[in-house]
């Protein structure tokens, strides 16, 4: 069938307008090395926690059905283990943090000096996540007339990062700050971590880091503790996944030379190891093995061909690329658009209820995040007030 040169250069331009649009909010990154299949990895990661998050309030608010015909189902079930995109989140942030330190020791590389990492964070991260608490905060007092003075506490930690240590549970700014809060204690300890780990030998320093992973896994299967003690632990308790991510970092710099060949055999991992992220939290003797199958899963997204092509399609990719904001904003949006969409599905049941709410939501709160990113976020991936020196 032939195409006339109007639909051709219509097409075209909707094809560039696209590609445009997607620029647009493509992240920055300082050092100018882009690794497209980690923020594939991130979308999934964030569109985990989305999901998870939104099943989560439409249990709550939505009328017509019960919580305990909710827990009834397999769906249910499967969504709430979505909240695993944190831990996701944590092996992404352990890979990241570990490569320049990797390249440094391993090939020879730039040194990486530690006034600009730690000034990196305090410039391309801080300043939208105090902007974040900021509107919230005015929004609980204006909106939901809550007490400026009594919230000014939870403000304070939460903006000092000391809202779990302090409080033991969740911000009563933004909830999601509790991860954020152990983010930044790896933050801290990461430079230390990584250049201990890079100069021992492959074969000790992997074999060494192997043991301290399962015994951390260990550790929490022999002693459970309730989910206020988590928040407690802070990153003692997760610190297994970061550990995960640095070694993926180890292998992909120095075994793979940072151009990881492809198998199709890691497709076929891909394959069982993504779901099964979601359903091993349904049993608590395998829930600890999350940061192994985080893993794999990092390593699937280089290795396996079809994988790593899924993974970096640019709209996976820009998505993934954006989790920052969408992480910060998702549940404030969910909040605002659900109240107006919840009484639209009032008697629908819960499965109804879920698929209605998210067709509408999840796109609403990708879109809405995607201004905050274009707006606050990104502005500050290049933003440096004061160059540090060496």
């Amino acid at each position: 069938m032939s195409v006339s040169p109007t639909e051709a250069a219509a097409f075209s331009g909707r094809r560039s307008l696209w590609s445009g649009l997607l620029q647009s909010l493509t992240r920055v990154t300082s050092g100018g090395r882009f690794v497209p299949c980690v923020d594939g990895v991130r979308c999934i990661a964030i569109m985990a926690v989305l999901l998870y998050h939104l099943n989560g309030y439409i249990v709550a608010r939505a009328t017509g059905f019960s919580e305990a015909e909710a827990r009834q189902t397999f769906v249910f079930h499967l969504l709430h283990g979505a909240s695993c995109g944190v831990q996701l989140f944590f092996a992404i942030s352990g890979f990241i943090l570990a490569l320049p330190f990797a390249r440094e020791q391993l090939t020879a590389g730039q040194p990486v000096r530690l006034k600009h990492y730690f000034w990196r964070r305090v410039t391309r991260l801080e300043p939208p996540f105090l902007i974040n608490l900021a509107l919230i905060y005015l929004l609980l007092v204006l909106v939901k007339h809550r007490s400026a003075t009594e919230l000014l506490p939870s403000l304070l930690a939460t903006m000092t990062y000391t809202h779990n240590w302090i409080y033991g549970q969740l911000s009563a700014i933004n909830a999601v700050a509790w991860s954020l809060e152990i983010e930044v204690q790896f933050y801290i300890i990461a430079p230390f971590l990584a250049r201990w780990y890079f100069r021992s030998p492959p074969a000790r320093r992997r074999l060494l880091m192997a043991g301290m992973v399962c015994l951390l896994i260990g550790l929490k299967i022999m002693w459970p503790v309730t989910p206020a003690q988590k928040l407690r632990l802070g990153l003692a308790y997760t610190l297994d996944h970061f550990l995960v991510g640095i070694m993926v970092a180890d292998l992909f710099v120095f075994h793979w030379k940072e151009r990881p060949a492809g198998q199709r055999l890691w497709d076929l991992v891909a394959l069982v190891v993504l779901p099964s992220v979601f359903l091993i939290q349904l049993d608590p003797r395998t829930y600890h093995l999350l940061p192994v199958l985080s893993g794999l899963l990092l390593v699937s997204a280089f290795r396996g061909p079809l994988t790593n092509r899924v993974l970096t399609t640019p709209l996976i990719v820009v998505t993934g690329g954006m989790c920052y904001s969408i992480y910060l904003y998702h549940f404030l949006v969910i909040s605002m658009v659900g109240r107006f969409t919840i009484s639209g599905t009032v008697g629908y049941g819960y499965l109804p209820q879920l698929v209605i709410q998210s067709i509408i939501i999840v796109p609403v709160v990708v879109a809405v995040c995607a201004v905050f990113f274009a707006a606050i976020e990104k502005p500050f991936m290049k933003w440096r007030p004061v160059r540090v020196s060496a």
